[in-house]
């Protein structure tokens, strides 16, 4: 069984979406001020970019079919969830077909230092979701991610991956788990992705230790019906803001 999200057929697969693409990745404030849809489109755009095989830049964008592995979804609140939430929200409005792939789906247990994520545990792989023109994308490095990762491995199936948490630093702080030893396993997992993508250059960064050829940055988008600017009636008065969260890690 899977959480399939169907689209009615639309003739957007059989038009070119370069324009769009090369402009979101050039100059996304060209694009468009919003930031959900820039995020959308920055996604879209790395998947081709990774996944093709042809030029640097694909001349369309064809894939009917996205497939999304994660060992969390909504609604567990964290990063990833939400993440997964805006892209089904949002590839969504653009007519593709989103599978999704959830612990859900699966018998599961706590996860030992995280009791509210739910890891799966004796997952057999749904071959029927491989069919037809698709795009693999894992978001998480857990059973899951482990499972449909080899599989596709096995069967020389293209995926692109997401480093969304830092994991090894994670481990260390909460389990005394030594970067050294954790890292390696993240090295492991990404090694056959096509590309591994990270939020911001800075991230990208700090991820030079997982020794990957093709990291590349796929953005966060703000969500403006959320956050808005508005002109201060005194600019003397300083404005302070934080993004983010306290966490021992």
């Amino acid at each position: 069984m899977l959480l399939l999200f169907p689209i009615k057929s639309s003739p957007i697969f059989k038009q070119p979406a370069l324009q769009i693409l090369n402009l979101a990745f050039y100059n996304p404030f060209l694009f468009n001020q919003e930031g959900d849809t820039l995020f959308i489109s920055h996604f879209k755009l790395m998947l081709s970019l990774a996944l093709t095989t042809s030029s640097f830049l694909p001349r369309t964008f064809a894939m009917k079919t996205i497939i999304l592995i994660s060992d969390t979804v909504p609604p567990d609140i964290n990063g990833v969830a939400t993440t997964l939430k805006n892209y089904l929200k949002y590839l969504n409005q653009d007519h593709y077909c989103i599978k999704v792939i959830s612990p859900n789906l699966y018998k599961t247990i706590p996860c030992p230092f995280s009791p509210d994520v739910k890891l799966a545990y004796g997952i057999r792989i749904d071959k029927s979701v491989f069919e037809g023109e698709f795009a693999v994308h894992l978001l998480t490095e857990g059973p899951l991610g482990i499972a449909y990762r080899n599989y596709c491995i096995r069967q020389k199936i293209k995926f692109t991956t997401s480093y969304l948490t830092m994991f090894p630093e994670y481990l260390r702080e909460y389990l005394k788990v030594p970067l050294l030893l954790s890292r390696i396993y993240f090295r492991w997992f990404h090694k056959r992705s096509a590309g591994v993508f990270c939020c911001t250059k800075e991230l990208i960064a700090k991820n030079q230790w997982l020794n990957h050829k093709n990291l590349v940055i796929c953005r966060k988008g703000v969500d403006t019906n959320v956050f808005t600017y508005k002109n201060k009636i005194d600019p003397t008065i300083p404005t302070l803001l934080y993004v983010g969260r306290v966490a021992k890690e």
